[in-house]
């Protein structure tokens, strides 16, 4: 249960990494060639300010949520875990199985 959380949330933050990529990727081709050419530290300052507001505003906050959510449901989950206590070194081997 818990790896399915897991890679539940990887997949999340690959997606916002592949959205954040794309808003970037716009920003930089949306540059002013011209102007970049002219004033290369003010037209690439524009563009770090955008990238730099865009990270702020839409996928941090995203992420942070997510891993608030991710911590929630870990702590949900911690309840239903049972450790039994046993001095069985082979109690797992029918889950892991013996050429693992």
């Amino acid at each position: 249960m818990l790896d399915k959380l897991l890679h539940k949330h990887l997949d999340l933050m690959d997606e916002i990494e592949k959205s954040a990529q794309a808003d970037i990727d716009e920003i930089i081709n949306n540059m002013d060639i011209d102007q970049l050419i002219k004033n290369p530290e003010m037209e690439l300052g524009i563009a770090a300010m955008a990238i730099k507001k865009l990270m702020i505003d839409k996928h941090i906050p995203k992420s942070i949520e997510e891993g608030f959510a991710l911590s929630k449901k870990i702590k949900d989950l911690s309840r239903d875990i049972v450790v039994p206590d046993t001095n069985n070194p082979n109690l797992n081997e029918a889950e892991v199985g013996k050429d693992w």
